[in-house]
């Protein structure tokens, strides 16, 4: 399912009593949201970047939306199926996939159906005139093993309800998590043609890409292209191209005093109105609205 939004969306939390969670945050993180009101601090979190993470089960009616989150949140999906709000649209997230929703942008979750939906989130404090943790080529849902997530969660929640926390293995408990998304985040080698390939559109997004062109690029049949973007990326090839347009616009409004029109023309758009409508399609807001 891929559902688009209709209406304005607002911040909102909506958790059902059956639903439970266990969450670590960093000492710096003081909000009072029921997620992290019990939260137990992590000194280590801090140093990492991280604001706070957490195991959750949830049941229906659950929903999480946040509108211009300031950093980068990674779920884990380990059991059931649930819904995440990503490039201005709802999609399915099922077992063993891994999604990654950027910062700055409106992102939500919420669970359905009759079972629980297992998973553990990672969610990261950034800032926008530092550089993000996922690049324009990080994927945004991808199948892949997660029990690991799981079980760096709870081996650093295992320590930190001991009496006395040994700093050595709070450190490697900390550094394996976050390892483990940077694993994720960065999926590519330098000898991957895809890799390749995105790197040369984030460095020329202003040039006219299409089909024919990225597969002459990265060498493969239209055909071939179109498999590979969809199990590595989750998308389209030209989707990809939208995103990591996308990616290089949302840091020039924010970086520098160029207009929307200039922007528009730095990631190959020739109207600022037809860039304005794809960058709400994508992060969910118009460019103004964005910069402000």
């Amino acid at each position: 399912m891929s559902e688009k939004l209709s209406l304005e969306e607002v911040d909102r939390e909506e958790i059902s009593k059956n639903s439970s969670w266990q969450v670590i945050r960093s000492p710096h993180v003081s909000e009072k949201r029921t997620l992290l009101s019990d939260a137990m601090p992590c000194p280590e979190f801090s140093s990492l970047g991280i604001a706070h993470a957490g195991l959750m089960e949830a049941y229906p009616p659950f929903e999480v939306f946040r509108t211009n989150t300031s950093g980068t949140f990674i779920l884990a999906s380990l059991e059931g199926h649930g819904n995440v709000h990503v490039e201005g649209k709802w999609r399915d997230v099922f077992p063993s996939q891994l999604c990654f929703l950027s910062a700055f942008t409106d992102t939500g979750i919420r669970a359905f159906g009759q079972e629980p939906w297992r998973f553990v989130w990672i969610r990261y404090h950034e800032s926008r005139n530092t550089a993000p943790m996922l690049s324009a080529d990080s994927p945004v849902i991808q199948s892949c093993s997660v029990k690991g997530f799981e079980h760096a969660f709870l081996g650093l929640l295992e320590e930190l309800n001991q009496e006395l926390a040994s700093p050595v293995l709070l450190h490697l408990w900390t550094t394996i998590l976050h390892r483990r998304v940077q694993q994720f985040a960065q999926p590519y080698s330098d000898g991957d043609r895809l890799w390749q390939l995105w790197q040369r559109v984030g460095e020329s997004p202003s040039e006219p890409w299409d089909l024919a062109r990225l597969s002459q690029v990265a060498g493969l049949h239209p055909e071939q292209l179109r498999r590979e973007a969809k199990r590595t990326v989750g998308v389209s090839p030209m989707q990809q191209v939208t995103r990591i347009r996308m990616r290089i616009a949302t840091e020039l409004l924010v970086q520098t005093e160029q207009t929307i029109e200039g922007v528009s023309a730095q990631v190959g758009y020739e109207n600022a109105f037809t860039f304005s409508n794809a960058f709400k399609r994508t992060i969910g807001r118009r460019p103004s609205d964005y910069r402000r």
